[in-house]
């Protein structure tokens, strides 16, 4: 089997925070996520990806601060950055090296970027952004914790969640 056929949708390969600094990071998925109810907070390493993999790699992470990225006119993610960016797209180098062809993550016009995604929103980013903190603070209270990140694992969805 090529391995482009053996790439699914319904797998990544993801770094999650500890679970003990989720819920501000839930808080603002919650309302503004179209995603919330399909993963957990992640940074995607590699999407999409194989089924059944794991992958283990430690290495500290900080959510440092808010950023977006654009999807054309008048739409866009934001999205917490993680870094050391360094120590994530190493061993995402790495790891994709191994599976050349998921490397959807690598195509984009800067290449990989780590970031774990908050809000999908339609407008102006100007107009946009004080609603996503509305009740959940400024950008400059955006989580911004350290943790020891022990594993990047696969993560998927299963067919009832498309």
């Amino acid at each position: 089997m090529a391995g482009s056929e053996m790439k699914t949708h319904k797998s990544a390969v993801v770094i999650t925070p500890p679970e003990e600094i989720w819920e501000p990071i839930q808080k603002i998925r919650r309302l503004y996520d179209r995603q919330f109810h399909r993963w957990m907070p992640h940074i995607t390493l590699i999407y999409p990806f194989r089924p059944r993999s794991e992958l283990e790699r430690a290495f500290a992470l900080r959510l440092r601060r808010l950023r977006y990225f654009t999807h054309g006119r008048d739409r866009f993610t934001m999205w917490l950055d993680p870094g050391p960016c360094e120590s994530i797209a190493a061993p995402q180098a790495a790891f994709q090296a191994q599976v050349p062809d998921c490397d959807d993550v690598s195509k984009f016009p800067r290449g990989f970027t780590p970031h774990l995604s908050v809000c999908q929103a339609k407008g102006c980013r100007e107009r946009s952004e004080p609603a996503v903190f509305r009740t959940n603070g400024s950008p400059s209270s955006s989580p911004s914790r350290t943790w020891p990140s022990s594993t990047a694992t696969t993560t998927g969805r299963s067919a009832m969640n498309k």
